[in-house]
């Protein structure tokens, strides 16, 4: 007769190989392409922290996907600059407050919302200075009233089912990602929506948008359709093509000028607030592959970007942030230098973010800032 037990027997087994494959390919280096993994919400996180102990130094990190980028699996800056410290000795504890699509507004909100709980020794901003360069027109967050700085970003309550375990399996997502590249109906449609959305914002009509699509690789378009690519990256350079160019450049009177402005005008405001709480500030200045090295021009390219130059030394975007930086106390470190001296692959194909072995290398740049900042703690 038929036996329940081979079918559970059976349902255990696969489950179990499933967990196990999974296991291995989170170490991977492969991982890397494999999309965004899925975190807990920054509330759930702060209270997974444990008690602070007595000696231990612990980091507050905020940011956005840079930052948080295989939190989990430590393979961002923050944790292998952790394990660095943890190699000679040091009790160091990271709580990661960073969130993908934010900016330095919502990094103050998560900061003012958890600090009291996390009882951090530092800050540390990771700034990805390929969007974090803003706001343009405002609201700053000296404009806003107090309960509009401080409400961090909306987090949909997450229950653990079966459907969100799934979107936090690597795998599932992998092959989910690939499906969708093939069935047009499991496409989110995320890409024409922005599109509309920047044509209302920018007064653009739908010649614009055409000959801009025009001037991308038509590949790249269908990888963005289908959610395969980070779909504002074809955004920008429909609308911005000269986006990256103005960025590092500054030119007067351009409104990355005038971003640039409101990005020290909410970091000076951010700053202030951890300065009347004895609260030290060290910053991070992150890059696109696109000003690192010509050999990542070729996604840039594809997509429709005008290039600046892979070698300029120091660009004035950072020449002129980094004084800001100085002038207010902020501790910081530029890793454009270590990360072209660096060699080597530390993006992720057709992608801004850096792999593994980029933010391996911004940790190390970032473990010296400590030793220098903080010394007798960390050399």
């Amino acid at each position: 007769g038929f036996d329940y037990r081979n079918v559970l027997l059976l349902f255990v087994v696969l489950v179990l190989c499933f967990g196990a494959l999974e296991w291995a390919v989170r170490g991977l280096a492969l991982t890397d392409r494999l999309g965004f993994q899925r975190v807990p919400p920054v509330a759930e996180r702060v209270a997974a922290l444990p008690p602070k102990q007595s000696g231990e130094f612990r980091l507050l990190g905020l940011g956005d996907s840079f930052t948080i980028f295989r939190d989990a699996s430590g393979g961002n800056f923050l944790r292998y600059a952790a394990s660095f410290a943890e190699r000679d000795g040091r009790a160091v504890t990271v709580a990661n407050l960073a969130e993908s699509g934010t900016g330095i507004q919502s990094y103050f909100a998560n900061l003012s919302a958890h600090a009291d709980a996390v009882k951090p020794d530092a800050v540390v901003i990771g700034l990805y200075l390929g969007n974090d360069v803003g706001p343009e027109n405002g609201p700053y967050l000296s404009d806003l009233r107090a309960g509009e700085q401080t409400a961090p970003k909306a987090e949909a309550g997450r229950a653990i089912g079966l459907s969100e375990l799934a979107k936090r399996s690597v795998l599932i997502n992998f092959v989910y990602r690939l499906a969708k590249t093939a069935i047009p109906a499991l496409q989110t449609g995320a890409l024409d929506r922005n599109i509309g959305e920047m044509r209302r914002r920018e007064g653009r009509d739908a010649a614009f948008v055409e000959a801009g699509l025009a001037r991308a690789d038509p590949k790249l378009v269908e990888l963005a359709r289908s959610d395969a690519i980070n779909g504002w990256d074809l955004v920008y350079s429909v609308f911005f093509p000269r986006y990256y160019v103005d960025l590092y450049t500054l030119p007067a009177g351009s409104r990355s000028a005038t971003a640039f402005d409101g990005m020290k005008r909410d970091l000076r405001y951010l700053v202030d607030w951890c300065r009347k709480r004895n609260l030290p500030v060290l910053a991070v200045l992150m890059h696109p592959g696109i000003v690192v090295d010509e050999k990542y021009h070729e996604y840039y390219r594809r997509l429709g970007y005008e290039l600046p130059p892979a070698d300029m030394a120091p660009p004035p975007l950072v020449a002129r942030l980094s004084a800001f930086l100085d002038a207010e106390g902020v501790a910081n470190i530029d890793t454009l230098a270590p990360l072209r001296e660096a060699g080597g692959d530390l993006y992720i194909p057709n992608d801004t973010h850096l792999n593994s072995d980029g933010q391996r290398v911004v940790g190390e740049a970032f473990f010296e800032l400590l030793k220098k900042r903080f010394p007798g703690r960390f050399d």
